[in-house]
């Protein structure tokens, strides 16, 4: 696993390299920052992974910073519109690794970990999860259009009704 690591990250550090010559200072930043993170979320003293910021890190990288990058390259700048876009399309990120830590919650604990999962317990991890995709879904219908707001009510309603199973009344669980 640690050599693969390594490979990965010497391959982002070339293709990097290409990505600075065109976008220059800006992508360089961007590209040292989301190394390092890639590097604390696994490794140090205190892995990143461990605590309870993984999915706000994941939106902020995964999301904000590399469609920041992407639109700096293409258009030479960013505006409140790409970090909008950017925060949408973590959103998705976030819960998967939300709902990797969920299921790894009891492992995790016991490994000394503090994820969001763990500290949120189980109804609230499933209402966040919800949260994290009804907001993507909202959020993307919302950006595209303000013709699709007012799809938006029903999208949101819809996406409550596909969710409702997971949520059945009375369930001491969810407390």
């Amino acid at each position: 696993v640690r050599r693969a690591a390594v490979l990965a990250f010497l391959t982002a550090a070339i293709a990097g390299l290409y990505l600075t010559m065109i976008g220059g200072t800006p992508i360089l930043v961007a590209g040292v920052l989301s190394l390092a993170l890639g590097y604390l979320y696994s490794m140090g003293p205190l892995p990143l992974s461990m605590t309870p910021f993984g999915e706000l890190l994941v939106v902020i990288f995964f999301g904000v910073i590399a469609v920041s990058g992407t639109a700096y390259l293409h258009t030479g700048g960013i505006n409140a519109s790409t970090i909008e876009l950017g925060t949408i399309l973590g959103l998705p990120a976030a819960a998967v690794l939300l709902i990797n830590n969920h299921r790894d919650r009891e492992t995790d604990f016991r490994a000394g970990r503090r994820t969001l999962a763990i500290l949120l317990g189980e109804g609230g991890t499933r209402l966040l999860y919800a949260v994290l995709l009804l907001s993507t879904v909202g959020g993307v219908a919302v950006w595209l259009s303000p013709l699709c707001q007012v799809g938006v009510i029903m999208i949101l309603a819809l996406g409550a009704l596909a969710l409702a199973p997971y949520f059945p009344p009375g369930d001491a669980k969810l407390a």
